[in-house]
């Protein structure tokens, strides 16, 4: 059976602050947009599912996708968005390192990340987020594909 993480679990870390409202978080009104792994700076990382990476790079969200999504412009800091199909993206969030490139198709269980605290966090983590067509969703939502 698939879990919440998909096929592939992007760390080897449990979910430490899941998707939704959450009591006591400090942003967004306690609502939480991905799912948050507790793990120690410089952790690899892989993609849950095949997909090209659309966004490698520092200081994202710019200011108008911060607009779009309420967040704070940079908030993700260093970010790793990969485009899986049929409208669905996937955001690693707040990463130290990135050792794939745009452009560049990869697949689950290829090291792409290192985990970190850039952008604006709480500490060391990993957040994966996912967006149909533009819009955050819960991962949950994603384990049929």
């Amino acid at each position: 059976p698939k879990s919440v993480e998909g096929p592939v679990r992007p760390v080897p870390h449990a979910i430490s602050t899941p998707y939704g409202y959450v009591p006591g978080y400090p942003l967004n009104f306690g609502q939480h947009f991905g799912l948050d792994y507790d793990c120690p700076i410089g952790t690899p990382g892989t993609v849950r599912y095949s997909g090209r990476v659309v966004i490698a790079r520092a200081d994202w969200p710019d200011i108008w996708t911060a607009q779009q999504f309420n967040v704070y412009p940079k908030a993700w800091g260093l970010t790793l968005s990969i485009d899986i199909g049929r409208g669905y993206t996937e955001d690693y969030c707040h990463l130290s390192k990135i050792t794939v490139s745009e452009g560049e198709w990869v697949e689950p269980g290829q090291n792409c990340y290192e985990t970190g605290e850039s952008g604006l966090t709480f500490g060391a983590h990993l957040h994966l987020q996912v967006r149909y067509q533009g819009r955050r969703i819960d991962p949950a939502l994603t384990f049929t594909l």
